[in-house]
């Protein structure tokens, strides 16, 4: 989301994919602080443990926010350089696929811009307490495979 002026991060390696194949920290911490550099703080974002992939779009006054929960019980990789050279799935890398997922609980949604009165889930139908501090809304949810947040 670009609001007024922009600026671009630009990598010549393939940093997302080398991060997703191993994961080294210090490689998450320099995409991040990239993306913050050049966007500013996101208008939402998610904070708590597991990984989860959130996606928030206004619509008519409310703000709808999607949240998959992504954190699964195993990732085991096999790569081509290991003493078997062929995976599981008869490739050189492969990926363990996950059995099951972890529910994630005391998530908050942070919301920055807008204002609001009420959240809930049209999912389940379920309430959720809305607090505002300077200006930024924090809700706390739980997620087990997927929810969705609205906030009028």
């Amino acid at each position: 989301m670009v609001r007024e002026e922009a600026r671009t991060v630009y990598f010549s390696g393939q940093l997302g994919r080398i991060y997703w194949r191993i994961g080294m920290p210090d490689l998450e911490t320099l995409m991040v602080y990239s993306v913050l550099w050049s966007g500013g703080e996101p208008p939402v974002e998610v904070e708590g443990p597991g990984l989860l992939q959130v996606e928030a779009y206004k619509r008519s006054g409310q703000l709808i926010v999607h949240l998959l929960n992504l954190t699964y019980d195993r990732r085991i990789i096999v790569r081509g350089n290991t003493a078997k050279t062929r995976g599981w799935a008869s490739t050189a890398e492969s990926v363990h696929p996950p059995s099951s997922v972890v529910p994630l609980t005391d998530l908050s949604v942070v919301v920055r811009e807008g204002e609001y009165r009420k959240a809930y889930s049209p999912l389940t139908g379920r309430k959720f307490a809305l607090e505002c501090e300077n200006g930024v809304y924090r809700v706390k949810v739980n997620v087990n495979e997927y929810e969705v947040l609205v906030l009028e």
